[in-house]
């Protein structure tokens, strides 16, 4: 059904632009995208090779016709083709791949056909969903892998097909003439995102918009309805059945399409979820576009994000595959994106106000923003503001960039502007408040900074105006003892999540049946995110124990439970406690040897669960409840426990260390190892910028200051 010679463009990074200064330079783009369509369209065709005569016959093809909007589309798909690579054909395949995907296609249709979303999403259904997999994998369908790599990226310009080009075309206009939402569209963005190959980030998909459509659409069908979330359930769950009964993926590479409906795809990620989201949506007129930021304020990584056109409403993001995976209508609010740094959009055509045209010829631009299809569309979904920064250093360049804290690599350029040369200052249109930003430019590769750090904060002197804070160049150093306990900021998830903790009910009882029991201790406080004692007060034996979350909150969230027994009762179930922290050279806390750790089953298996496998980050949280089943009655004094969070403070034994900024650079000044849960150091600045990396493991760090008192200060919260 899917296995058919096509090559077609997609969305690359890798560019062929970037590869070849001579398309950068020449190729003309004005006002916004809107070219000089022409001289671009000779351009493109001069550089297509013996494939001309294929772009020749698409072009004249509507040329003959007095349709003037598809020749419009039709000379815009072409001049545009420079940009674009694709995938070649699948013919090495087995073709026992297609008959199985095939057959699971068949099998389950003909169990859905005509069914809502929650007729879908039930227990029969999901039952039946395990037949149809148990059914195929009884055939023996074994693929056999790809022996080589022929879905290689080409150059669209020089093998791309006139049939491909028409279909793809033809199958647009049908659908701007047939689907309420696409026919919303201005012509400009129909042209932008439901005309060309829908595919994304260089992932490209093998079928055009006709073959999508045909495939989804008898899953989803959208004609006449503006439900956009029951149109995503679906999406959501078709996907999820398909890889229920298809399993993990057979090949060790992409092909196209068929990977969407396989587990386990080597490589997958959000990037692939919104490629194949933003092509489906768009095959059967939900007007969509894919969205990214490269990096967030607080955490390492970058996520890509389907997003509704603005012509057809105002609508968060969304991930088709994750927790937001529906789109909801938006009332001004920008708490969804409240982690996010500056966020793109991705266009088919090129966009005048990219690094790649605003550069200077062979100035370096940094790979995240060397893509000319790129459009800032942060002032969409944060506040942003404007403003001027003095730039003095002397550079050929001209651009400058703002860029954000990494703990993984260097800083990263998220944003950029124009050096005036006249008036040595550069405008950034797009900077989001409460971030902080680090002025960088490039000599040659190398990044080098031009101004301090700084961070745009609301005044609270007059109110709806924002002040910059700078961090200054001065610091002063003072001989007092620093104690560090943490490399990262509680999280305000986890925060939440140690109060919904309270109210948490332990009782005890020797009924089995739990039918008479006694309240040991009701937790009227909120669990720090490390090991703590509570007296439970109790002197009677117990054999069954348990642990409720509290109705409200019915999960319990909690990472680490011991039940603790004073050691000179000799029980023999006993183990030695997970040890309480130390955050101080002062710090009174011992480690209590009178108190010994009741065991309800062997060491070796209870470890092995996450509420006792001494990993802060795990807990039973998919259940409200936990009991324990003791041999024999047993006094229980104490429990130790802590809520459940991202173990961010200082571990013992892990090995740090602490980083300094200076001028643009991380200057590393003192290495050691943990002894306790807390780092101590002499002689650091009340002015200067911070960052303590754990070298064994973690990824979540941040920079902080160290106030005069010193008291560590993360640069966003605490």
């Amino acid at each position: 059904m899917f296995k058919k010679f096509l090559m077609y463009a997609s969305f690359g990074i890798s560019l062929v632009c970037l590869t070849n200064p001579v398309f950068s330079q020449k190729y003309k783009v004005k006002n916004s995208g809107k070219r000089e369509i022409n001289e671009n369209l000779e351009f493109t065709l001069s550089h297509s090779g013996s494939n001309r005569k294929e772009l020749e016959r698409f072009l004249a093809l509507y040329s003959k016709k007095s349709d003037s909007l598809k020749l419009k589309a039709a000379e815009f798909l072409v001049e545009n083709l420079v940009y674009h690579e694709f995938s070649n054909d699948v013919n090495d395949v087995d073709p026992i791949f297609f008959k199985k995907v095939d057959l699971a296609d068949s099998l389950y249709y003909e169990l859905v056909k005509g069914k809502t979303y929650n007729e879908i999403n039930i227990k029969a259904v999901s039952d039946s969903v395990a037949k149809i997999s148990k059914y195929i994998k009884s055939l023996d369908l074994n693929v056999k892998d790809l022996t080589r790599n022929n879905t290689a990226n080409l150059n669209s310009i020089e093998n791309i097909t006139f049939e491909a080009l028409k279909e793809q075309l033809e199958t647009s206009f049908h659908l701007r003439q047939t689907t309420p939402l696409v026919s919303k569209l201005s012509f400009t963005e129909f042209c932008e995102f439901v005309l060309p190959f829908q595919a994304r980030f260089g992932r490209n998909i093998r079928l055009t918009n006709r073959d999508l459509n045909k495939f989804i659409k008898k899953y989803i069908n959208p004609v006449g309805s503006e439900d956009l979330s029951n149109i995503l359930k679906l999406y959501r769950v078709t996907i999820s059945n398909f890889r229920k009964i298809l399993g993990n993926y057979p090949l060790h590479m992409k092909i196209g399409f068929e990977e969407v409906l396989f587990s386990k795809v080597p490589g997958w990620d959000c990037f692939d979820v919104t490629n194949y989201a933003t092509a489906f949506l768009n095959s059967i007129g939900i007007p969509s576009a894919a969205e990214y930021n490269i990096s967030y304020k607080m955490l390492p990584g970058k996520h890509s994000v389907c997003v509704i056109l603005d012509e057809v409403g105002h609508y968060s993001v969304f991930s088709p595959e994750g927790e937001d995976y529906y789109p909801k209508i938006m009332t001004g609010s920008f708490e969804q994106y409240n982690g996010w740094m500056n966020m793109y959009r991705i266009h088919y055509s090129p966009r005048e106000n990219t690094p790649v045209f605003l550069k200077k010829e062979n100035e370096y631009i940094p790979p995240n923003l060397a893509n000319p299809l790129i459009e800032d569309v942060t002032s969409k979904r944060i506040e942003t503001l404007s403003m001027n920064i003095l730039f003095n250093q002397e550079t050929s360049n001209n651009l400058v960039y703002l860029a954000s804290f990494s703990s993984t690599e260097e800083m990263i350029p998220v944003t950029w502007a124009e050096i005036d040369k006249n008036t040595n200052q550069a405008r950034f249109e797009n900077v989001i408040p409460n971030r902080l930003y680090f002025p960088i430019y490039y000599e040659g590769k190398t990044m080098k900074v031009f101004a301090r750090p700084f961070m745009m904060v609301k005044d609270s002197l007059n109110n709806g105006k924002y002040i910059k804070r700078e961090l200054k160049d001065d610091p002063l150093y003072e001989p007092n003892e620093i104690i560090l306990t943490r490399k990262y900021p509680r999280k305000e998830k986890m925060v939440k999540i140690a109060k919904q903790l309270i109210g948490t009910v332990i009782i005890g009882t020797n009924d089995p049946t739990f039918k008479s029991v006694d309240t040991l201790y009701v937790l009227d406080f909120e669990l720090k995110p490390h090991l703590q004692d509570i007296d439970l007060n109790n002197d009677k034996t117990y054999k069954y124990f348990r642990i409720t979350a509290p109705s409200e909150f019915p999960h319990l969230n909690i990472s680490e439970f011991q039940l603790l027994s004073k050691a000179s009762l000799q029980y023999k179930n006993t183990a030695s406690p997970h040890t309480l922290p130390i955050f101080h050279p002062k710090d009174t806390t011992v480690q209590n040897i009178d108190f010994v750790w009741l065991l309800t089953d062997s060491l070796n298996k209870m470890i092995k669960r996450p509420e006792y496998d001494g990993n802060m980050s795990t807990a039973p949280s998919a259940y409200r409840s936990l009991t324990l089943r003791l041999n024999e009655p047993q006094i229980v004094s104490k429990i130790r426990l802590a809520a459940l969070n991202a173990n961010n403070g200082i571990v013992k034994n892990d090995i740090y260390m602490l980083y300094i900024y200076d001028h643009g650079k991380w200057i590393p000044i003192a290495k050691q190892a943990a002894k306790f849960n807390y780092l101590r150091y002499e002689n650091l600045s009340y002015n200067a910028l911070y960052w303590l990396k754990n070298l064994s493991t973690g990824k979540e760090e941040l920079p902080f200051t160290i106030d005069n008192n010193g008291e560590q200060h993360f640069i966003y919260f605490n």
